[in-house]
């Protein structure tokens, strides 16, 4: 479902706020979620994301689930969300796995 450019200005405000209070409990999101897709294809229902929210007291208005619906909700199943694309924007991955990467990469390239 597609977004008005204020709504979509809603929705970014919102997921700011989300990745801010993820941020600071140090957690990545995604691997709550995997643990309810059975299936393993990147989607869960709407009341299981809305569980998942409330587990790290994520708390959306009404006007702000709604947004988040519509964004991130299949668009051949309108009773299930899109956690994967969800967590892309949410969840925030350590500045140090980078840094860890580039060191393991020097040591490829290391002749004594």
């Amino acid at each position: 479902m597609e977004l008005d450019q204020k709504e979509e200005q809603d929705l970014q405000n919102v997921i700011q706020g989300f990745r801010r209070e993820i941020q600071n409990k140090r957690v990545l999101m995604k691997p709550h979620f995997q643990d309810f897709d059975r299936t393993k294809n990147g989607y869960i229902s709407k009341n299981q994301f809305s569980r998942i929210l409330h587990q790290f007291n994520l708390f959306p208005d009404a006007y702000s689930l709604d947004l988040i619906m519509r964004k991130y909700v299949d668009n051949g199943n309108s009773n299930e969300v899109n956690f994967y694309q969800f967590c892309r924007e949410v969840d925030i991955f350590d500045e140090g796995v980078d840094i860890v990467k580039e060191h393991i990469d020097s040591f490829k390239t290391y002749r004594p």
